[in-house]
């Protein structure tokens, strides 16, 4: 129908060669970005009254269900969540005077221990 035009236009019957699959943000193939062993540390979570047996981290889309109060190996990623997962409270705080004031704490949302 159009074959003048497909010959001008480089459209003939040749099909493109397959482009190498891509990672976004650079050009490496997929089996360059095969993810890369990560490090394990052993961590307990401690064990909370009226909390589940387990506490679930995620990471970049990975879930861990984490049984508390066994030592448990874990790759370093869920070991920085852990350490990044901080609570901001406001506790009482009697001064000198006897009067209370409230003061703004970090604390720890998951009470945890790193063992190795």
């Amino acid at each position: 129908m159009n074959d003048e035009f497909d010959d001008l236009m480089g459209l003939g019957d040749e099909k493109p060669a397959p482009a190498e699959p891509k990672i976004k943000g650079g050009s490496r193939t997929k089996k360059e970005a095969e993810p890369v062993k990560e490090a394990r540390r052993t961590i307990i979570i401690d064990e909370v009254e009226g909390q589940p047996n387990y506490e679930v981290v995620g990471v970049n889309g990975v879930v861990y269900q984490i049984q508390r109060g066994i030592e448990t190996s874990v790759p370093e990623s869920v070991v920085g969540v852990l350490r990044n997962a901080i609570a901001t409270k406001y506790v009482k705080v009697r001064r000198a005077d006897g009067l209370e004031d409230l003061q703004k704490r970090n604390l720890s949302s998951i009470p945890w221990r790193l063992v190795g």
